[in-house]
């Protein structure tokens, strides 16, 4: 196929380009409308989590039952069972039960773009003029032992963890070195990430060792960076959670280094609650529900400007190519300017939740007038019209083959539109264009009797996987209101987010690639599973002597020449 042909190609529901340059070639059979008891478990939970996020007083039984008669619902709606299916997550995270939590997270440091981001930290960012340089390794690990672990995020647990406790942590963490000072310790970590006073290591490292996981993960699963889920949540600080009466009142609550914590009111089921910190902001990607890129700003940072001037950017400058052609929001998201931008500007076509319907009245050539509900017209006479087709849109992957930069705006963005016919013949043809009104004129029109409209449906059903990536930062004990962590602040807090999101990724690749069976064969060899005498150092390091040599981690030792930043390591 031809760079032309495959520019025009459009994203269908198994996430690849429709070649529509040749003709009566074989058409490929779609999924089968059933779907197993195993899909039919997975979308009935899917369901009962959005019935539990619209309204958080009921209980699990009762959003079960909710989500049993809307299953039934769903199965009346011909098509949307396959879209369902077709958009369905190709990677999943393997059942908890099976698996052992310190091997897992042995195997995930040992990736190598993880273990090489670890080292790179460990080594001083700041040039010092005199002076021993510090043994970063047990810093470094700590953070990333305390963003693995469930439970209070704590960094005094985290070094008893590492000095007295089992062996198995600093096994998995190649044998990381920490200071005999508690204050040094601390210290250390300071080093790391930095301060108001002085610089530290970019946080930015972590996001692109991420999207270089997630990378090698889409030659297995092609879908991977194409359609995306983006939301924010709530961390609170290491301050009291008080309401603050003003400026000054919020002023004497921080700590140094906490120029971004702010308080935030909002909403909950009818009641207002407040928290004082921070705003984090996640692209996960919807076919694994793994985190793309991310970023920790201050606590009442516009969530729009968060995604348009910090994710996407970020997104697209580690990952030149990237094939994300498809946002899905909430109804925060579903304005005017954010839909504008993101189709001309980027060619990602929104997919945003609306909670009311909304009707507006639009002209038609030859002077006709019709009435519009959330981007599909009405017939006068027959009631709402039928679906045609989509066309003129500037896809991401026409962008790409052009060679466009995202961010740039182009000059035939202004051609899209949808097509609609009414059933009895008044409106045999009504174009309703994409550059009149971007919230309801979309790619993915709002219409549940045409392909293109159940594909949206489905993809909605699935924007309650972002919830996952919140769910597991508090289970980490991460911006929780009862366990947090007092030594992270603006810089940490930085870190401690990012390296949670980088582990759960490479969490999953080291299962994929079997990286994960080996450290935990490696784990009862040692017999690190069992009390008892545990093994002896010299007998751990011999054992892991029979890694891969992509497997095999070590730490860089201090010395003058570590006086570097990693970017420049690098």
């Amino acid at each position: 196929m031809s760079d032309k042909a495959a520019a025009e190609s459009q994203p269908d529901g198994s996430g690849r380009g429709v070649d529509r340059s040749t003709r009566g070639a074989r058409r490929v059979p779609g999924p089968r409308q059933g779907a197993s008891a195993r899909e039919v478990e997975r979308f009935i939970e899917l369901l009962a989590a959005r019935a539990l996020r619209e309204n958080p007083d009921i209980d699990y039984a009762t959003a079960r039952r909710g989500a049993e008669r809307q299953w039934e619902a769903i199965q009346r709606t011909p098509g949307l069972v396959a879209a369902m299916r077709s958009w369905a997550p190709s990677s999943r995270a393997p059942d908890r039960n099976d698996v052992s939590g310190i091997a897992e997270v042995a195997s995930a440091v040992a990736l190598p773009a993880v273990s090489r981001v670890m080292r790179g930290l460990a080594l001083t960012p700041r040039e010092r003029e005199r002076g021993p340089v510090s043994d970063l390794s047990g810093a470094v690990a700590s953070i990333f032992y305390m963003a693995a672990t469930e439970g209070t995020c704590n960094a005094l647990s985290a070094f008893d963890d590492f000095t007295s406790g089992s062996v198995a942590a600093p096994w998995a963490f190649g044998f990381p070195v920490l200071p005999a000072s508690r204050s040094q310790r601390y210290r250390n970590l300071k080093t790391i990430t930095g301060d108001e006073r002085h610089g530290g290591h970019d946080p930015g490292i972590l996001v692109a060792a991420n999207v270089e996981l997630l990378r090698q993960l889409r030659a297995s699963h092609p879908r991977v960076g194409e359609v995306a889920i983006v939301d924010v949540t709530r961390l609170a600080a290491p301050v009291p959670q008080l309401t603050p009466a003003s400026d000054e009142h919020l002023q004497a609550l921080r700590r140094s280094d906490m120029g971004n914590v702010e308080g935030i009111l909002y909403e909950h089921d009818g009641q207002y609650d407040n928290v004082n910190g921070w705003k984090a902001a996640v692209l996960v990607d919807q076919a694994t529900n793994l985190p793309l890129v991310w970023t920790v700003a201050r606590g009442k940072a516009y969530e729009a400007d968060l995604l348009l001037q910090v994710l996407l950017p970020m997104l697209f400058s580690v990952w030149d190519g990237c094939p994300l052609h498809t946002l899905i929001g909430d109804a925060f998201y579903d304005t005017e300017p954010v839909c504008r931008e993101l189709v001309e500007l980027w060619s990602v076509q929104p997919i945003f939740t609306r909670h009311t319907p909304r009707r507006t009245d639009r002209a038609l050539r030859r002077g006709a007038k019709i009435v519009v509900v959330d981007g599909k017209p009405e017939c006068p006479k027959c009631g709402p019209m039928t679906f045609v087709k989509r066309e003129g849109f500037y896809t991401a992957q026409t962008r790409i083959a052009d060679h466009k930069p995202r961010g740039a705006i182009v000059a035939d963005v202004k051609r899209a539109r949808t097509r609609w016919k009414c059933r009895c013949g008044l409106f045999a043809d009504a174009s309703l264009y994409a550059k009149d009104n971007y919230r309801d004129h979309t790619y993915w029109p709002r219409d549940d009797e045409s392909k293109r409209g159940l594909q949206r449906r489905a993809l909605e059903l699935y924007r309650n996987g972002i919830e996952s990536t919140f769910a597991r930062v508090k289970q980490r004990g991460i911006g929780t209101r009862d366990g947090r962590c007092l030594w992270a602040r603006d810089s940490g807090i930085r870190f401690l987010f990012g390296a949670e999101q980088l582990l759960h990724t490479a969490r999953r690749v080291a299962h994929e690639i079997g990286a994960y069976q080996l450290l935990h064969d490696e784990y009862l060899e040692l017999g690190l599973n069992l009390s008892g005498e545990p093994p002896t150092r010299a007998r751990m390091r011999e054992v892991a002597q029979r890694r891969p040599p992509d497997l095999k981690t070590d730490w860089p030792r201090p010395g003058r020449a570590a006086h570097t930043r990693l970017q420049d390591a690098a």
